[in-house]
This record gives structure tokens, sequence and C-alpha cells, in this order.
């Protein structure tokens, strides 16, 4: 009897009448029966990754505005379309140098395989200016906050973007310049056209067909950093050759300088060319202030150089025979 019970029910097996009972976590709904592996769960949502990045600074960048702009390419590599996110920083940026300077902007919905470009502001760190100089990281990231349910978050992040901000940007930086006329000899000389005349009664000395003049200036430092590295100023004459230079400079952020050289000056007119950091070592705010020239007219006592006349020698009275006096040097 049990061999007859035994042969039935593999018969009812073989014909498809008696199913082995399954767990129900095993069976897809709906579907064939079969095991759901890790890839079936999630092949039915987007992947978002970025594909590139990168920086543009703004020469003309002020406070209240953008100082650079973050062009981010965005694709979705999953299987299914990503919403649109516009009230979030889907795709956002951050400074990883402790700062916390960035921006970040929504995404339009985006279809399998499909990717966009977008652009956002960097705004002007108006809390402190100066940290806007150098060298900064930038982490990008992709959804970064989970907004968006995706199959994989692993590789929502970027590279490192580096990118270098120079003195000068947004009108950062030490800024060389002058305010006050210069000095001649005993001569105030504006900068400009105006012109001066001087003579030997102004110079320290004459010197082979020159007169030697004492120039004085200052300088002064407008920016808002100390000036590095250190600079020299170079004064030239109008025929581009150097005529006095003061090097080994440096300046404090609001620092004003007197310096004292000399130039030595042939009769004649000259026009004499004042550039401060002669040598453009120093990235300035503003590099358009550091050229001043001035006309000098050297009068013609300065053609040849100053006699120092002797003591004359004391006359002696002689008198000859018939009492005349003579004056005998």
């Amino acid at each position: 009897m049990r061999k007859i019970v035994y042969l039935i029910g593999m018969a009812a097996l073989m014909l498809g009448l008696v199913t082995k009972p399954a767990a129900a976590a095993d069976l897809r709904v709906g579907a064939p029966i079969q095991r759901v592996g890790p890839a079936m769960s999630t092949m039915h949502l987007p992947d978002l990754v970025i594909r590139s990045a990168y920086f543009t600074p703004l020469g003309n960048c002020r406070p209240g505005g953008p100082a650079m702009y973050a062009t981010v390419k965005v694709q979705n590599i999953g299987n299914a379309t990503s919403p649109a996110k516009s009230g979030v920083g889907v795709v956002q940026t951050r400074d990883t140098g402790g700062k916390d300077w960035g921006n970040g902007t929504g995404l339009p919905a985006l279809a399998p395989g499909q990717s966009t470009t977008v652009h956002y502001p960097i705004y002007y760190l108006q809390g402190d200016p100066t940290y806007m100089l150098g060298n900064h990281n930038f982490k990008v990231t992709v959804n970064a906050g989970k907004w968006i349910t995706e199959s994989n978050y692993a590789n929502n992040g970027y590279k490192l973007v580096k990118v270098t901000l120079e003195p000068g940007f947004c009108g950062q930086g030490p800024d060389i310049t002058t305010h006050t006329a210069a000095h001649i000899g005993r001569v105030i000389a504006s900068w400009g056209n105006t012109g001066v005349t001087v003579g030997r009664k102004d110079a320290k000395r004459v010197q082979n067909g020159r007169c030697v003049f004492d120039f004085i200036y200052k300088m002064s430092n407008d920016g808002d950093l100390d000036t590095s590295p250190q600079f020299l100023n170079r004064l030239t004459n109008e025929k581009y050759q150097a005529v006095a230079v003061n090097s080994g400079l440096h300046l404090k952020v609001g620092q004003t300088k007197t310096l004292d050289t000399e130039v030595a000056l042939t009769p004649g007119k000259h026009v004499l060319t004042m550039t401060l950091d002669g040598s453009h070592v120093v990235h300035e705010a503003n590099e358009n202030n550091n050229q001043y020239h001035v006309i000098v007219n050297v009068d013609n006592s300065c053609r040849s150089p100053g006699r120092t006349l002797r003591p004359m020698k004391p006359k002696m009275m002689l008198r000859q025979p018939m009492g005349s006096p003579a004056n005998i040097r």
C-alpha cells in the first residue's frame, strides 16, 4: 500500500499537479518562480555620476557678486530616469580648506544614459576676502544628500579640483602706489607734464658736467595684503636708461615709506619715469598705478664743474726811490 502511495505522489510531481512550497521572500510577485538577487533589486533605479568639473574665475568680481563659476557635467548611468530636483543643491561644490565657501544647484530629470552640464556661481567670500587668494581644493559631489534614490551612492563623488587664485583676484592683494609729488633737490616736482627747472643751486654737487640732485619720493601700500617678495623701484630717463634704483623694498598694509636716492643730470630737458616694483615681482590688486613721470629742465649752471676761488694774497706796499708807491701782488 505504501509503495502505491509513493508511486502516485511521484507521478503528481512529475505532472506538475503538486509544487513544493516556497517562502514568499524568495519569489518575485507576478513573475515566473525564480530567486531575486542583488542586481535584480536595483536594476530599475537611476545612477548619477560626475563626468567633468572645472572652475572659471572672474576678473571683474566684486563683493556681493560671483567670484567664479563652476561647470559640472552629470550623467545618469542607471536603468531608470532620475527625477528633476530644482529646490536643492543636488550638484555641490565645497572648499576643503575649512571655510564654508561653495555653492550648489539642482538637476533636471535625466533618462538612462542622458547627461547634462550645469553652471552655477561661487560667490565672493565677503566674510574673509583674503582667504580667496592662493590654492584651493574643491570637492564636487552629486546627490550627496540622497535626495534621489539611486542604485549606487558610492560613485557620487569626483576627484578634488584645484584652483589657484593669484593676488589681485577680486581686487585683493597689495597695491603699491604714490600719492605725493617728488622732490628734486629743493624743488617740488609734481608727477605729470608740468615740469620744473633746477640748477646748481639745487644740487648736492657738480660732477663731470652734471648736477647731482637728491631725488626724494614716497610710496604706499593701499592694498589688502603685505607686499611679497621684496621688490625694487627704478628711475629711468628719456632714453630708458636707469639713473637710480631703490632695492630690497617691502610694504605692510597701509604703510608709507619715504625713499631718497640720487640722480645726476646734464643741462637740458629730461623726462624721468619712476616705476614702482620695476621688475614686476609683486602680484598686485592694481597694476595700473605703478608708473609716474616728471619733466625736469636743468639749466646751464650745471654745464661745468663749480670752481672754488682761492683767497687773494695780501697786498704789499713798496716804496720806490721817487716816493711813489706801487701795488705788487
